[in-house]
């Protein structure tokens, strides 16, 4: 049977189609996919607002410990917490306070905590009181703790008492004064907002980016059967709204390592069948500086998430520890802007293109710098493909910027008025970025603020101080 004589043209048209979108657009369909993922998930996060009603990461933890009770949600140190067993744990913490009339609805409680499944419970345990959570970072002392208590105002201070798996619970009255002391062990619906704390200020972090913070290992491919493990800390918006916020959202079972130890890692990896690791570009640095052992590959990860990595350490991981899909990603806790490499081109930090541009209005900015942190804006786009430039983003009701606790002043100086026309408002990352001619982005440097530089060092000196007590 003969074919019309059209069928050979339309081939042939598909045929150079498909020829010139390898050659012209080679990452089309998987720009394409990751796109109408985020859009999906932007549309059902609308409809839930159109609908009046609030859904928070605390909502989904509560139906899945009712859908899935018995599913692995914690593994620590070899002992299993399943969805039930934690939200159980978080209601006898919330209950602890109830009981005593300590907190209402609205109060901030401050929690200083290492890398434990208490943290996640008393963190839960508040939140369904409706309580605003600070996680404080564990590795400041002395007057930068105590800046960091006052940057976000708590009624308490919960303190993880030495590392014995006991709770100690701080009232503080004005001039911090210590009022009482109790311990909660033994004794053990609505909010869910966190402050997280860092030199110079506390992020507030609303119910939305908590959402979105979640959403980044679905967005990067993670399903309900992943096991993620997790060992930075989780006093850090990595480890917890995109770490243990992310198992919520798939549904899925989080390791959880109270310290980082290199020589152990990959053990752990194939003890508890990891398939998603988190990191820093320190943390794999200091995996591909362990000596070579036989079976480096026999593992079941396939993705590794998180930011910072070198080109040669990334290229080096592959090499070394197998087909790993690296998905780095560029965000600040407080920002209002990301970006994700759902492709997995080394060195970048994601994709920019016409729908971004066009739905998130960002833009590289030249600029001049005097003393390394005054900014001067040359207000246009950059025109040179490959030149550093000073990212902004817009600030609008879709891409909002909720700024500091405790200090307007810093709150407003990360805030550009009136860029390109009367009444605009921009997030001045503090970042340079570079784009190449094919629309990947690239971090060049840090300017201005050191809020995630300090936040990035004390997640570098946990690392190094753990590596160096267990190697």
């Amino acid at each position: 049977m003969l074919l019309p004589s059209w069928v050979p043209g339309v081939a042939a048209g598909i045929a150079s189609l498909h020829l010139i979108q390898k050659l012209l657009f080679p990452y089309f369909w998987a720009d394409l996919r990751y796109l109408l993922k985020v859009l999906l998930y932007g549309l059902r996060v609308e409809s839930y607002r159109q609908r009046g009603k609030i859904v928070t990461v605390l909502d989904k933890f509560v139906k899945l410990a009712e859908k899935q009770p018995h599913k692995a949600f914690l593994i620590y140190d070899g002992k299993v917490l399943s969805y039930r067993d934690v939200d159980r744990c978080s209601n006898r913490v919330a209950q602890v306070f109830l009981h005593h009339g300590t907190l209402k609805k609205g109060d901030t409680v401050a929690l200083l905590m290492g890398n434990e499944p208490d943290f996640i419970h008393v963190w839960f345990g508040l939140a369904k009181l409706g309580c605003v959570v600070a996680f404080l970072n564990f590795n400041v002392r002395s007057r930068s703790l105590l800046h960091c208590v006052t940057s976000c105002e708590p009624k308490i201070l919960i303190v993880g008492a030495g590392r014995v798996f006991n709770l100690v619970l701080f009232c503080f009255i004005p001039h911090f004064k210590r009022k009482k002391m109790a311990s909660l062990k033994g004794k053990l619906y609505a909010e869910f907002c966190v402050f997280i704390t860092g030199l110079p200020k506390a992020a507030v972090i609303s119910h939305m980016q908590v959402l979105k913070g979640a959403a980044g290992l679905w967005a990067f491919g993670a399903t309900a059967e992943d096991i993620i493990y997790i060992t930075l800390p989780l006093y850090h918006s990595a480890a917890s709204l995109l770490g243990i916020g992310g198992c919520i959202e798939l549904g899925a079972t989080c390791v959880l390592r109270k310290k980082f130890s290199a020589s152990q890692f990959w053990s752990d990896c194939k003890k508890y069948n990891v398939t998603v690791i988190q990191y820093i570009g320190e943390l794999c640095r200091y995996l591909c500086s362990q000596p070579v052992k036989d079976g480096e590959k026999n593992h079941k990860v396939r993705l590794a998430v998180g930011n910072g990595v070198r080109n040669d350490v990334w290229r080096e991981f592959l090499d070394r520890f197998g087909a790993v899909k690296i998905c780095e990603f560029y965000g600040a806790t407080e920002g209002n802007i990301c970006f994700m490499n759902h492709t997995g081109k080394i060195g970048s930090v994601g994709r920019t293109n016409f729908f971004y541009k066009v739905t998130t209005y960002i833009l590289l900015c030249k600029m001049e710098l005097q003393d390394l942190c005054i900014l001067s804006l040359h207000l246009f786009p950059l025109l040179c493909i490959g030149e550093a430039g000073l990212l902004i983003s817009q600030v609008n009701a879709k891409n909002p910027f909720f700024g500091y606790a405790g200090n307007k002043r810093h709150t407003e100086k990360k805030l550009l008025s009136e860029v390109f026309k009367k009444g605009d408002l921009y997030f001045n990352t503090g970042d340079l970025m570079v784009q190449d001619h094919e629309n990947f982005l690239y971090f060049w440097d840090r300017i201005g603020d050191t809020f995630r530089y300090n936040q990035y060092f004390f997640l570098h000196l946990f690392i190094k101080k753990q590596t160096c007590r267990l190697e």
